[in-house]
């Protein structure tokens, strides 16, 4: 998946409801910048085994 611009993501996230955001910020930046609405957090630097491929990621 290619990066996108917030105003991409909201136009996609209200497109398909269904999708999810995976917000990769760590804790203290959302807390700074705030997160959007559903966004699930999952932290890059906890986790630095994540990979592009999400459906294998979300399997482990």
């Amino acid at each position: 998946m290619r990066n996108l611009l917030p105003r991409e993501t909201w136009a996609l996230m209200q497109a398909q409801p269904e999708a999810v955001l995976i917000d990769i910020r760590m804790e203290i930046e959302s807390m700074y910048v705030g997160r959007p609405p559903g966004a699930i957090n999952i932290p890059w630097y906890e986790y630095p085994e994540f990979t592009t491929d999400v459906a294998a990621f979300c399997r482990q």
